[in-house]
């Protein structure tokens, strides 16, 4: 198998895949921790305002989330056609 020939950009995300294993998890937990004490802590108080609060942080997270994960999209596909180029043997 060759080694496939990435741009600067596909190396930057390999390199930070490689290096960030654990960085999703703390992010996640970041913002559903703190969402969920929060909307226990509304359920508790019987405020539904708060719970509400705690459910737009839940979504603006995904939403910030999955906007900056499609930006990376096509870059993740060219990686993986050039990966799959190079086991069945093409340049």
């Amino acid at each position: 198998m060759s080694k496939p020939d990435f741009t600067p950009e596909e190396q930057y995300l390999i390199s930070s895949a490689k290096t960030a294993a654990g960085a999703g998890l703390l992010f996640d937990l970041a913002y559903l921790l703190p969402s969920v004490l929060l909307a226990g802590f509304g359920v508790y108080t019987d405020e539904i305002g708060v719970v509400v609060v705690a459910f737009a942080v839940l979504v603006g997270f995904k939403v910030f989330e999955r906007s900056h994960a499609r930006k990376w999209d096509p870059v993740w596909k060219r990686i993986f056609q050039k990966y799959d180029e190079a086991i069945e043997g093409k340049d």
